[in-house]
């Protein structure tokens, strides 16, 4: 994948937000989410929000308490948005990457993922 500076990110047919300043790093992506999904979209735009708000919250834990961070079981619960296979970002031109289970989101709008291996 080339390095656009924008994209979409996509979860099935829901068009969660954009992602702005993106850049790659040691085959990790980063960028800053700005969400767009609502959730009177309906009940999968609210559990994908769901999703993003424990994950912040989640990262929080750990940078608070680096020692002893919160038990990464705790993502089980999401299992279905994590697992799904939906996740995938889209640039300008349409370029479609799928995203390696779900992206990582932190307060403050930092986002992280990693492209699924093809081939």
């Amino acid at each position: 994948m080339n390095s656009p500076s924008e994209l979409n990110l996509w979860y099935g047919t829901i068009l969660v937000g954009q992602i702005k300043d993106v850049f790659s790093s040691d085959a990790t992506w980063h960028g800053v989410f700005e969400p767009q999904v609502d959730p009177t979209d309906g009940p999968l735009a609210r559990r994908v929000l769901e999703f993003i708000e424990f994950c912040e919250h989640w990262n929080d834990r750990v940078s608070a308490n680096a020692e002893e961070p919160p038990d990464a079981a705790e993502f089980d619960r999401y299992t279905d948005v994590l697992k799904s296979g939906l996740w995938r970002t889209k640039d300008a031109v349409g370029q479609e990457n799928q995203i390696a289970e779900a992206p990582v989101f932190f307060k403050g709008g930092e986002v992280s993922w990693h492209l699924e291996n093809v081939g």
